[in-house]
């Protein structure tokens, strides 16, 4: 393991680090949407659309490409309005195991210095990213949307 890998898995960023035969391709923000129906009642799940590519879309779950690393460096809202209600994101690898589980989302405002940071978690080659959202409190009659940010460094197999 190079000098590097071993300081940064020291201080507890080693998913940050690359593993050897991996160079830093590229960093993205992918849009992240949740939309709860009229009337969910509390601790109800609904399914996060991400958008990772514009010109694909919204999707519910996207498979790593081949000879790519995705690991996750940051998850923020822009703004208090980007929550309409409450709740955490389970970001899922392959379906069924939680990769991630954020805070409360109205924690996670981008200008709060100290908002809860969440980082260092990696999806590879092949893994399937999907995600699902529990409201913590109940929606009342009207239908309400979330969305948030997750920003990737993506590495590149040599």
């Amino acid at each position: 393991m190079a000098l590097a890998q071993k300081i940064l898995a020291g201080i507890g960023l080693g998913a940050r680090a690359p593993p050897s035969g991996w160079v830093f391709d590229k960093r993205i923000t992918v849009t992240c949407t949740v939309s709860i129906p009229a009337n969910t009642p509390s601790n109800a799940s609904n399914n996060i659309t991400f958008v990772i590519d514009p010109k694909v879309g919204g999707v519910t779950q996207f498979t790593i490409p081949k000879n790519y690393r995705y690991v996750l460096v940051d998850a923020y809202i822009k703004s208090s309005g980007d929550v309409q209600a409450d709740g955490i994101a389970k970001l899922k690898r392959n379906f069924y195991e939680d990769h991630v589980i954020t805070p409360p989302l109205s924690t996670m405002l981008v200008s709060n210095p100290s908002r809860p940071m969440i980082a260092g978690k990696a999806w590879e080659e092949g893994d399937s990213l999907s995600g699902e959202f529990i409201n913590t409190v109940a929606v009342g009659a009207e239908a309400k949307t979330n969305t948030f940010y997750l920003v990737f460094d993506i590495y590149k197999k040599v």
